[in-house]
Protein backbone atom coordinates (compact mmCIF):
# COMPACT_ATOMS: atom_id res chain seq x y z
CA UNK A 1 0.00 0.00 0.00
CA UNK A 2 2.70 2.73 1.07
CA UNK A 3 4.65 1.67 -2.49
CA UNK A 4 1.34 2.36 -4.21
CA UNK A 5 0.97 5.80 -2.44
CA UNK A 6 4.70 6.96 -3.19
CA UNK A 7 3.91 6.05 -7.21
CA UNK A 8 1.11 8.15 -7.01
CA UNK A 9 2.89 11.13 -5.29
CA UNK A 10 5.75 10.51 -7.67
CA UNK A 11 3.08 10.92 -10.85
CA UNK A 12 1.46 14.12 -9.06
CA UNK A 13 4.83 15.42 -8.61
CA UNK A 14 6.22 14.87 -11.88
CA UNK A 15 3.17 16.34 -13.17
CA UNK A 16 3.22 19.20 -11.53
CA UNK A 17 6.83 19.81 -11.90
CA UNK A 18 6.42 19.66 -15.84
CA UNK A 19 3.26 22.14 -15.20
CA UNK A 20 5.37 24.95 -13.66
CA UNK A 21 8.20 24.64 -16.10
CA UNK A 22 5.39 25.08 -18.38
CA UNK A 23 4.04 28.29 -16.86
CA UNK A 24 7.94 29.80 -16.10
CA UNK A 25 8.51 29.40 -20.06
CA UNK A 26 5.45 30.81 -20.56
CA UNK A 27 5.93 33.94 -18.55
CA UNK A 28 9.80 34.21 -19.54
CA UNK A 29 8.86 34.37 -23.28
CA UNK A 30 6.11 36.56 -22.27
CA UNK A 31 8.76 39.18 -20.65
CA UNK A 32 11.44 38.73 -23.79
CA UNK A 33 8.74 39.63 -26.00
CA UNK A 34 7.23 43.00 -24.33
CA UNK A 35 11.46 43.59 -24.16
CA UNK A 36 11.96 43.56 -27.81
CA UNK A 37 8.37 45.44 -28.40
CA UNK A 38 9.57 48.19 -26.17
CA UNK A 39 12.93 48.61 -27.91
CA UNK A 40 11.67 48.35 -31.73
CA UNK A 41 8.87 50.93 -30.83
CA UNK A 42 11.71 53.19 -29.30
CA UNK A 43 13.01 53.08 -32.36
CA UNK A 44 9.85 53.70 -34.49
CA UNK A 45 9.55 56.64 -32.21
CA UNK A 46 12.44 58.34 -33.12
CA UNK A 47 12.10 57.75 -36.64
CA UNK A 48 8.42 59.44 -37.25
CA UNK A 49 8.04 62.03 -34.18
CA UNK A 50 10.52 65.22 -34.02
CA UNK A 51 10.22 65.28 -30.41
CA UNK A 52 11.37 61.94 -29.60
CA UNK A 53 14.17 62.73 -32.06
CA UNK A 54 14.96 65.61 -30.62
CA UNK A 55 14.97 64.03 -26.84
CA UNK A 56 16.97 61.20 -27.96
CA UNK A 57 19.76 63.66 -29.71
CA UNK A 58 19.68 65.83 -26.47
CA UNK A 59 20.55 62.91 -24.36
CA UNK A 60 22.73 61.61 -26.69
CA UNK A 61 24.79 64.53 -27.13
CA UNK A 62 24.87 64.68 -23.39
CA UNK A 63 26.13 61.29 -21.95
CA UNK A 64 25.39 57.78 -21.57
CA UNK A 65 23.48 58.14 -17.96
CA UNK A 66 20.78 59.90 -19.92
CA UNK A 67 20.39 57.74 -22.66
CA UNK A 68 19.95 54.82 -20.06
CA UNK A 69 17.10 56.73 -18.15
CA UNK A 70 15.03 57.88 -21.23
CA UNK A 71 15.47 53.86 -22.61
CA UNK A 72 14.00 53.02 -18.68
CA UNK A 73 11.17 55.23 -19.13
CA UNK A 74 10.26 54.13 -22.52
CA UNK A 75 10.45 50.81 -21.24
CA UNK A 76 8.70 51.32 -18.15
CA UNK A 77 5.66 52.23 -20.22
CA UNK A 78 5.47 48.43 -22.02
CA UNK A 79 5.77 46.91 -18.15
CA UNK A 80 9.77 46.90 -18.86
CA UNK A 81 11.66 48.01 -15.49
CA UNK A 82 15.43 47.93 -17.01
CA UNK A 83 18.20 47.93 -14.57
CA UNK A 84 21.57 47.54 -15.27
CA UNK A 85 24.74 46.33 -12.99
CA UNK A 86 25.60 47.82 -9.54
CA UNK A 87 29.42 47.85 -8.45
CA UNK A 88 28.28 45.79 -5.72
CA UNK A 89 26.77 43.25 -8.64
CA UNK A 90 23.28 43.87 -7.41
CA UNK A 91 20.78 46.23 -9.64
CA UNK A 92 20.55 49.97 -10.57
CA UNK A 93 17.92 51.96 -11.06
CA UNK A 94 18.15 53.71 -14.99
CA UNK A 95 16.50 56.97 -14.30
CA UNK A 96 17.92 57.47 -10.41
CA UNK A 97 20.99 56.21 -10.96
CA UNK A 98 21.39 54.30 -7.17
CA UNK A 99 21.40 51.21 -5.88
CA UNK A 100 18.16 49.25 -6.43
CA UNK A 101 17.46 47.15 -3.42
CA UNK A 102 13.79 47.26 -2.92
CA UNK A 103 11.81 45.62 -5.35
CA UNK A 104 8.67 46.61 -3.76
CA UNK A 105 7.67 49.41 -6.67
CA UNK A 106 9.26 46.84 -9.43
CA UNK A 107 6.67 43.98 -8.43
CA UNK A 108 3.68 46.40 -8.10
CA UNK A 109 4.06 48.41 -11.50
CA UNK A 110 6.25 46.26 -14.37
CA UNK A 111 5.25 42.85 -15.41
CA UNK A 112 9.13 42.41 -16.45
CA UNK A 113 12.48 43.11 -14.74
CA UNK A 114 15.16 43.04 -17.23
CA UNK A 115 18.80 43.97 -17.41
CA UNK A 116 20.14 46.33 -20.05
CA UNK A 117 23.98 47.62 -20.33
CA UNK A 118 23.44 50.88 -22.41
CA UNK A 119 26.55 51.87 -24.53
CA UNK A 120 27.10 55.46 -26.04
CA UNK A 121 28.65 54.88 -29.92
CA UNK A 122 30.44 57.89 -30.94
CA UNK A 123 32.47 58.10 -33.89
CA UNK A 124 36.42 58.45 -32.91
CA UNK A 125 36.21 56.68 -29.70
CA UNK A 126 35.86 52.96 -28.91
CA UNK A 127 34.66 50.47 -31.53
CA UNK A 128 31.23 48.73 -31.40
CA UNK A 129 32.68 45.66 -30.65
CA UNK A 130 34.73 47.24 -27.85
CA UNK A 131 31.90 48.71 -26.02
CA UNK A 132 29.61 45.68 -26.48
CA UNK A 133 32.26 43.84 -24.64
CA UNK A 134 32.69 45.89 -22.06
CA UNK A 135 28.83 45.88 -21.40
CA UNK A 136 28.86 41.96 -21.33
CA UNK A 137 31.53 42.36 -18.66
CA UNK A 138 29.96 44.05 -16.78
CA UNK A 139 26.59 42.16 -16.92
CA UNK A 140 28.15 38.97 -16.21
CA UNK A 141 29.17 40.44 -13.24
CA UNK A 142 25.86 40.44 -11.69
CA UNK A 143 24.99 37.96 -9.25
CA UNK A 144 21.85 39.20 -7.30
CA UNK A 145 19.03 36.61 -6.67
CA UNK A 146 16.72 36.43 -9.11
CA UNK A 147 13.12 38.04 -8.65
CA UNK A 148 10.86 35.18 -9.19
CA UNK A 149 8.13 35.37 -11.61
CA UNK A 150 9.23 38.55 -13.01
CA UNK A 151 12.43 38.39 -14.33
CA UNK A 152 14.32 37.81 -17.01
CA UNK A 153 17.21 35.37 -16.53
CA UNK A 154 18.21 33.87 -19.86
CA UNK A 155 18.18 36.89 -22.07
CA UNK A 156 20.21 39.86 -21.59
CA UNK A 157 19.98 43.03 -23.46
CA UNK A 158 23.14 45.26 -24.60
CA UNK A 159 22.14 48.62 -26.02
CA UNK A 160 24.18 50.43 -28.42
CA UNK A 161 22.78 54.01 -28.81
CA UNK A 162 24.50 55.91 -31.84
CA UNK A 163 24.04 58.79 -34.13
CA UNK A 164 23.95 56.40 -37.19
CA UNK A 165 23.02 53.10 -37.75
CA UNK A 166 25.89 50.51 -37.39
CA UNK A 167 26.73 46.67 -37.30
CA UNK A 168 26.33 45.04 -33.74
CA UNK A 169 27.05 41.79 -33.18
CA UNK A 170 24.88 39.22 -33.16
CA UNK A 171 23.72 37.01 -29.88
CA UNK A 172 26.22 35.72 -27.57
CA UNK A 173 25.24 33.01 -25.20
CA UNK A 174 27.55 32.49 -22.08
CA UNK A 175 26.71 30.31 -19.24
CA UNK A 176 23.27 30.10 -20.91
CA UNK A 177 22.46 33.24 -20.58
CA UNK A 178 21.95 35.13 -24.28
CA UNK A 179 23.11 38.10 -24.41
CA UNK A 180 21.16 40.17 -27.59
CA UNK A 181 22.49 43.33 -29.06
CA UNK A 182 20.15 46.45 -29.94
CA UNK A 183 21.05 49.70 -31.87
CA UNK A 184 19.05 52.10 -31.05
CA UNK A 185 19.87 55.62 -33.66
CA UNK A 186 19.10 58.53 -32.90
CA UNK A 187 19.27 60.07 -36.19
CA UNK A 188 18.17 57.57 -38.51
CA UNK A 189 19.36 57.62 -42.04
CA UNK A 190 17.78 59.74 -44.27
CA UNK A 191 16.19 57.75 -46.61
CA UNK A 192 14.80 55.48 -44.08
CA UNK A 193 13.15 59.20 -42.80
CA UNK A 194 12.58 60.68 -46.44
CA UNK A 195 10.28 57.18 -47.22
CA UNK A 196 8.05 57.53 -43.73
CA UNK A 197 7.73 61.49 -44.45
CA UNK A 198 6.62 60.99 -48.27
CA UNK A 199 3.93 58.49 -46.77
CA UNK A 200 3.08 60.83 -44.16
CA UNK A 201 2.83 63.09 -47.05
CA UNK A 202 0.69 61.17 -49.24
CA UNK A 203 -1.16 60.26 -46.19
CA UNK A 204 -2.43 63.52 -45.19
CA UNK A 205 -3.11 64.73 -49.14
CA UNK A 206 -5.73 61.79 -48.96
CA UNK A 207 -7.71 62.96 -46.12
CA UNK A 208 -7.84 66.44 -47.27
CA UNK A 209 -11.03 67.32 -48.18
CA UNK A 210 -11.41 67.77 -52.00
CA UNK A 211 -12.36 71.70 -53.02
CA UNK A 212 -15.36 72.66 -54.84
CA UNK A 213 -15.47 75.62 -57.06
CA UNK A 214 -18.67 77.55 -56.61
CA UNK A 215 -21.15 77.73 -59.09
CA UNK A 216 -20.88 80.94 -61.41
Amino acid sequence: MREVNVRSAIIILAALDGEISYLLRDTQDAIRSRAERAFEHLQRSILVDADTEQRWQQAFNIDEPHCEALGALHLLQHAIWAFKVHADKGRTDLVYQDRLTDTTLVERVSEGLVLTEWKRYVAGGPSVDTLANRAREQAENYSAGVLAGIELTKFRYIVIVSEHGIAIPGDLVVDAKTYRHVNIQVDPQTASKAKVQAASSVSRAKRRPKKHSQPT
